[in-house]
């Protein structure tokens, strides 16, 4: 018994040595971004995302070390910001009327490009509501700021019309 404590002990001290440098290397080259703190409407389920480079809408807001994204009715927000290729973690959280948080586990995410953009896309809900999206994202309205209705162009070639979620106006 004492030798498996020992072991044991020394596979946590092996392992919390190998985060913890792995987590100083990314840190020291640059790779961690500030967290962001993601508020979705109440209710929110299926495909969000968060354009990149639009230049009719403002920077990302930072508050503290959270940057700060707020997603519109249609499951869109965006900024004017490039997108960084950072390592960071993401709370998706809905605050109703009330003040009430609910706190969002996205199943899936994605990044995307097409003429209007840089996509990051997240599924907020179960998996086998992901299933039926067709498990890629596609906006389901024009982005903020797109002249044109075309869908999202993804150099992945699963990208499908039915993949399209459904309209919560209705349209």
């Amino acid at each position: 018994m004492n030798r498996l404590r020992v072991f044991l002990t020394l596979v946590a001290c092996i392992a919390i040595f190998g985060f913890g440098t792995t987590f100083l290397i990314a840190a020291i080259q640059g790779k961690l971004g500030w967290p962001e703190w993601w508020e979705v409407p109440p209710g929110e389920r299926g495909w969000i995302a968060l354009q990149y480079e639009n230049p009719s809408c403002p920077p990302i807001e930072q508050h503290g070390i959270f940057r700060d994204i707020k997603v519109n009715a249609d499951g869109i927000a965006c900024t004017s910001d490039r997108r960084d290729v950072k390592i960071r973690y993401r709370w998706f959280v809905a605050t109703d009327q009330n003040g009430s948080r609910e706190y969002l586990r996205p199943v899936r995410g994605h990044n995307a490009s097409n003429s209007e953009g840089t996509f990051d896309a997240w599924f907020l809900g179960a998996k086998e509501e992901l299933a039926r999206t067709g498990n890629t994202w596609v906006p389901k309205r024009r982005p903020i700021g797109q002249k044109e209705e075309e869908a999202l162009i993804n150099k992945d070639s699963r990208v499908a019309p039915t993949a399209l979620r459904p309209s919560s106006s209705g349209n």
